[in-house]
């Protein structure tokens, strides 16, 4: 059985250096022992699977080596994101599955299902996997062998952890009491908003990321969301430092963030839209409780899946806003022409969401980026971690 902080040290050793998931009983020793804190292993609590992944993503192209921890019976929520971004990009993540609903275990029966389709499930989804080996030294070899083939072939890998694996460890009462004291919202300042909407026709989306792009520090990262959005990006203002989320709808913020936690001195932008991000809306959750100082959060509402035709929302009316200050922002803005956008991003320290209204429709004969997925991941991936010492390089 495997001692805890032990564990993090053999994935440290191994070069894993952040960490994002969402709990499971099963690896309860290693998520307390990520809670208390590690300097060399930062880990970001997600309010979802899926959204670990993303943040993962975003960890990776910033130069980390992520790893994502998670129980099984969350595997499903990741799917998309395993298919649709990291394997295609070429973005290498590291998961840790807890094995829930082991044939043979007696189980509880929720966890029948995806206990004996776990092996399966990565197998379609083209991850190497092993079970956690029970010596620390089977552990490292396990990670030497699964992290060399990771970087070779740049897909990811998985290490299955059966009941009884890891070691039970708490973290105390106390420090967990205090820390959710301290999250409650009636403890927070009321977060800044500015509203500089003039209630006439919004402006194209084009246009509004034309500004946006006008008023971009060199040093910024930004993370476009999938769609019409990234395409329209790519097609104005392409540069090694923009990432083109074309698949993992929902991911951008997630990414964003992953970026800002990896690198925080580099202002990061990402440009999304309210249908991705309604989505993943927990990621705004996430965002307001790790508040990275630097992040801009500009979302572009029309009210509509303009790239699949124009079909509304689940609901046109959200105030993003609003959602962004109940979860922790420290400020927010709302817009509908250029020059109250250049307002909105005045903004003080962040993490800040814009809520930026815009008219539907997109830029004629639209196309897509020219490089290859894996290029547009390595170009990013290479430009930011030349410049981490340097962002503004």
């Amino acid at each position: 059985m495997h001692e805890p902080g032990a564990l993090l040290d053999t994935l440290a050793a191994h070069g894993v250096d952040f960490a994002a998931g969402v709990p499971c009983s099963l690896q309860g020793g290693v998520f307390a022992a990520l809670e208390q804190g590690r300097a060399d292993i930062p880990y970001v609590a997600a309010s979802g699977e899926g959204e670990a992944v993303g943040i993962a993503a975003g960890a990776w192209l910033a130069g980390r080596r992520p790893a994502v921890l998670l129980q099984n019976s969350g595997l499903g929520n990741t799917v998309n994101p395993l298919a649709a971004l990291t394997q295609p990009f070429g973005i290498p993540v590291l998961l840790l599955v807890s094995w829930r609903g082991q044939p043979g275990t007696g189980d509880a029966p929720q966890h029948a299902v995806m206990g004996a389709a776990t092996h399966a499930v990565l197998s379609d989804l083209g991850i190497a996997h092993e079970e956690l080996a029970e010596t620390p030294d089977g552990v490292a070899a396990q990670l030497a062998r699964l992290t060399a083939w990771m970087d070779t072939e740049r897909r990811s890998a998985a290490l299955i952890v059966p009941p009884g694996r890891i070691a039970e460890h708490d973290a105390g009462t106390a420090s967990r009491v205090s820390a959710v004291a301290d999250a409650d919202p009636a403890r927070r300042e009321p977060a800044p908003h500015r509203d500089f909407r003039a209630g006439g026709a919004p402006p194209a989306r084009a246009e509004t990321l034309r500004a946006v792009a006008e008023t971009l520090p060199p040093e910024a990262a930004v993370v476009a969301t999938t769609g019409k959005i990234a395409r329209e990006c790519y097609a104005l203002a392409d540069r090694p430092r923009n990432f083109y989320v074309t698949g993992g709808m929902g991911s951008a913020a997630a990414i964003g963030l992953g970026i800002a936690r990896a690198q925080p001195a580099r202002p990061v932008v990402v440009l999304d839209g309210d249908g991705a991000a309604l989505m993943r809306l927990g990621t705004l959750a996430t965002v307001g409780a790790q508040a990275p100082a630097r992040l801009t959060h500009v979302l572009l509402d029309n009210g509509a899946h303009d790239s699949t035709g124009g079909q509304r929302t689940a609901n046109p009316g959200v105030d993003f806003a609003a959602v962004a200050r109940a979860c922790g922002y420290a400020a927010t803005a709302a817009c509908d022409t250029r020059d109250g956008l250049a307002e909105a991003l005045r903004a003080p320290d962040g993490p800040a969401l814009v809520h930026a209204h815009v008219a539907t429709g997109a830029l004629p004969k639209l196309g897509r980026p020219q490089e290859t997925l894996p290029e547009l991941a390595a170009r990013m991936r290479a430009h930011l971690t030349a410049t981490e010492d340097s962002p503004d390089a």
